[in-house]
């Protein structure tokens, strides 16, 4: 699916970075980017005990999507191209600029 145009939305009251996405057929959708809480989602799916197998999984796809996301950005001009550049700066503070195989964010049982 390709998106025509993303527009950032200032409206509700969690911390979530919220986009109105509208697609090429003229859908929006939603899309939000959620840290927080993701680690209680996350232990639901491993029953409370998270490998370290996942999180070097994780790791390696969200650095690969944030990498290609950048020059994905550029045909839709300057303000998109900004926020994949945020974008990646939060995933880097996440892995400590992938010195870390587990985000900060994450605060549950790790299993090592």
């Amino acid at each position: 699916m390709q998106f025509t145009r993303k527009t950032y939305i200032q409206k509700g009251w969690s911390c979530d970075q919220k986009y109105c996405a509208i697609a090429e057929d003229g859908r929006k959708y939603l899309l939000r980017i959620t840290p927080a809480g993701k680690d209680a989602m996350v232990n639901g799916y491993f029953e409370g005990t998270v490998p370290v197998t996942f999180w070097r999984l994780l790791a390696l796809y969200i650095s690969s999507n944030t990498l290609s996301s950048i020059p994905w950005a550029v045909p839709f001009g300057e303000s998109e191209i900004r926020t994949m550049l945020n974008q990646a700066g939060d995933v880097l503070a996440w892995y400590e600029n992938m010195e870390k195989v587990v985000p900060e964010w994450y605060k549950g049982t790790l299993d090592l």
